[in-house]
């Protein structure tokens, strides 16, 4: 017989992987409405800002494994976030 643990029932049906993709498209959203897309350029634009070289704005992109890396390592405070396929286009 296995004991009862009070409050490990989820009473709602919800998903929580639904909750947590939901939360992630509107990141997504957010993102792409509050920042400028620089796509492979990410990492020579995010440079040129850390150093003092260009102006600092909101910019998103691509960046490889050890770009991140390398980015990281210079001080450089970088966020990677899953992004999801637009299927609305």
């Amino acid at each position: 017989m296995a004991p009862a643990i009070a409050g490990t029932r989820r009473s709602d049906k919800t998903d929580p992987s639904t909750d947590s993709l939901t939360q992630l498209k509107e990141l997504q959203t957010y993102i792409e409405s509050n920042a400028e897309h620089v796509g492979e350029r990410f990492p020579e634009e995010v440079r040129k800002m850390h150093y003092g070289e260009i102006k600092k704005r909101n910019i998103y992109g691509d960046a490889s494994d050890s770009e991140t890396r390398e980015l990281v390592e210079e001080g450089i405070n970088i966020a990677r976030i899953p992004w999801l396929p637009r299927h609305d286009s």
